[in-house]
């Protein structure tokens, strides 16, 4: 079924038909045109009898245009002019809209009378065109005559049925089928073909439409066929009658004109989903106002208050009143559901149509979220670059912060060994005299135990352990002043494993005996016996150093038996050693070969920052009470200072891995 609109909505033909019937109806020639349908329905099936000239009074008699005798040329009454929309359905309805026009006149003497009818396919340009002060339409059409953007109008009166309980309840539609068919409800006459009046009327085709889609049917696709009739009688009655169509679609108390004054066999017909309420005639349908007058937007506003004076004021003309201030919200709600009128561009939803509705919206919105869309992209862009430069920064300065933190414990470290060295000067200057003096009692308390050595030999192991320690004690402080003076100290051949074993035997010394018996020391030779180019006091302090170390970290371990291992390996060097070794003939050069000193210990398992205070600054990890926190760093001294490569690694169960690399000298016989 095609979309219905109210302005222009029609094919050419059909605009033809509807054109010529109001013509013919306005032709004056009511009776011939009675005879004729009287005579085609009774050729059909004898439905309607012959009527006598008194039926030509329900015609409408009236001219495209007439205006009322004016008297003389000169007649200086303004004109009051009324354009009737040619859409009345209801033929009987003409001659008391007719006659309520002469009533007005009458009572509007002031007045000149222009009156006009306009075909509704081209409403909207005739009312643009001609300008009325009035128009008189059914109340669809003046529903939508008011939402129109072309044309501005009121609807100032609606006329009543004296049938109807409320002005807003006076037409409606009635579905009609002969009385011989089974069929009693809209259910029953779906999918058959149907006859109706104008599709744009709410009292023809608008009204049951409504009817049924609210009883859930799809009105443009409920009957098989829908034929339009410019009338709906004596057209649809007589396609009824005849069976030309199944159903036909009729105002609402046409049926019972037509019965009253004897125009067709009525009795023949029956009226589907019959209704009494509201409305004193059968009906199949809602209720909704019924003819309107309309003033447009540029009518005086006296002739307005003398018409609408006049008009309120008439009674009862071919039962028919006039009332102001009717609502036609039902009207608009049935607009609405059906999707025609101010909302037939519903019918059709498809992007393309409703981009053509909304064309410039649309672009605009389009344009609109193409900027933000753009911006959006931008601050992405702006957003990136600055996180990026930021990160940089943020990055360079975590670097600068690191190596700050690294100068820091640097300087720090060669603070305390300036301090340690200007500590040991002062050591080495005062601690001479109180050696000395131990040594010399030592020598008194050998004189004086010399021939009780037997009797007193505790005593005299532990005065020869006190005169080596005041020794050694006395060969550091030489050691010290030696750098002091020159810088370093002359290098003789040590055999390698006699020192390691003086280092473990101090280091355990050192421990408590409960640590003692706990921690396993265990040195392992693989049969060699290494002589290396040192000084042999040195080395034993060096080895001191990391054994000691290993063992205070041994204990940290929750997983394994404390343990310090000593292997010694011969290697062959890969690198030269790194930095300048104070003999050059003692660095090992690459493929010579070299002794290799590995102390491994248990512990706790170290992360890479405390792997990487060990490799680069030498400190100790967990400095003890006890210590100024620089015994690696002398370790890593004594050992550059030997053409020794020091070298740290994690051990995976915890622990530390010391692996030392010397140069081998080989053993003169």
């Amino acid at each position: 079924m095609e979309d219905l609109h109210l302005f222009g909505g029609w094919t050419e033909a059909k605009k033809s038909r509807i054109i010529d019937a109001m013509k013919l109806l306005s032709s004056g020639i009511s009776s011939l045109f009675l005879l004729a349908a009287a005579f085609v329905i009774g050729a059909a099936g004898g439905a309607l009898p012959a009527r006598d000239a008194s039926a030509a009074e329900a015609l409408p008699i009236s001219g495209a245009t007439v205006e009322a005798p004016a008297g003389e040329k000169d007649d200086s009454r303004p004109i009051l002019s009324i354009s009737v929309v040619d859409t009345l359905i209801n033929p009987f309805d003409a001659l008391a809209l007719e006659r309520t026009l002469e009533q007005l006149s009458d009572r509007l003497p002031q007045y000149r009378w222009r009156q006009m009818v306009i075909p509704a396919a081209d409403a909207e340009e005739s009312l643009l065109l001609n300008k009325p002060d009035f128009l008189l339409a059914p109340s669809g059409f003046a529903a939508y005559a008011q939402l129109s953007s072309r044309v501005s109008a009121v609807r100032i009166a609606t006329r009543r049925t004296v049938l109807a309980d409320r002005a807003d309840h006076s037409v409606g539609s009635v579905f009609i089928v002969r009385a011989e068919r089974p069929w009693r409800t809209l259910r029953d006459i779906e999918g058959r073909r149907a006859a109706s009046g104008l599709q744009t009327t709410v009292e023809g085709w608008l009204a049951a439409a409504g009817e049924i889609e609210r009883a859930g049917f799809d009105p443009d696709h409920f009957f098989s066929e829908l034929v339009v009739k410019s009338n709906a009688y004596p057209d649809v009655i007589s396609e009824v009658l005849s069976g030309g169509t199944d159903v036909g679609i009729l105002p609402a108390c046409l049926l019972e004109t037509v019965a009253e004054k004897k125009l067709a066999r009525t009795e023949d017909l029956r009226i589907i989903n019959a209704k009494t309420e509201g409305l004193r005639c059968l009906h199949s349908t809602d209720l909704y106002p019924g003819l309107s007058l309309v003033a447009l937007d540029d009518t005086d506003e006296e002739k307005v208050r003398d018409v609408l004076g006049a008009l309120l004021s008439l009674k009862d003309i071919d039962g028919y009143e006039w009332f102001a201030n009717v609502s036609d919200a039902s009207v608009l709600k049935l607009f609405q559901d059906l999707r025609v009128g101010p909302w037939a561009h519903l019918r059709n939803m498809s992007p393309w149509a409703i981009f053509s509705r909304y064309r410039e919206e649309i672009l605009f919105f389009l344009g609109v979220l193409l900027l933000l869309i753009l911006n959006e992209i931008r601050l992405h862009v702006l957003v990136k670059k600055r996180t990026q430069a930021l990160s940089e920064a943020l990055e360079q300065n975590i670097r600068s912060e690191a190596e700050a933190a690294e100068a820091r414990q640097q300087a720090a470290g060669l603070e305390r060994r300036s301090v340690v060295s200007q500590m040991s000067g002062m050591v080495a200057h005062e601690i001479n005299a109180p050696v000395g003096a131990i040594r010399a009692y030592c020598a008194v308390l050998r004189i004086l135990l010399r021939g009780e050595e037997k009797k007193e030999e505790r005593v005299a192991m532990a005065l020869k352990g006190v005169e080596h320690e005041a020794e050694k004690v006395a060969g550091i402080v030489d050691r010290v002043r030696q750098y002091a003076r020159k810088g370093s100290t002359e290098h003789a051949e040590v055999p390698l494993l006699r020192v390691i074993e003086r280092g473990i035997r101090s280091a355990r010394s050192e421990l408590s005996e409960e640590k003692r018996e706990r921690l396993s020391v265990t040195l392992h030779t693989n049969g060699l016996e290494p002589v290396v180019l040192g000084d042999a006091l040195e080395l034993e302090v060096l080895f001191l150093n990391l054994v000691r170390n290993a063992a205070s970290a041994a204990f940290g371990s929750e997983r394994e038996q404390p343990f310090v291992s000593v292997m010694i390996n011969r290697c062959v060097a890969e690198h030269s050693k790194e930095g300048p070794a104070p003999d050059a003939a003692s660095s090992p050069s690459r493929g010579d070969s070299c002794i290799e000193v590995v102390i491994e210990n248990s512990g706790a398992i170290l992360d890479d920052a405390a792997m990487a205070r060990l490799a680069k600054l030498g400190d100790a990890i967990t400095p003890s009470p006890q210590g100024l926190g620089i015994g690696l760093s002398i370790c890593r001294g004594i050992a550059e200072g030997h053409g020794a490569s020091m070298k740290f690694a994690r051990r995976e169960d915890g622990g530390v891995v010391v692996v030392l690399s010397f140069p081998e000298m080989p053993r003169t016989e």
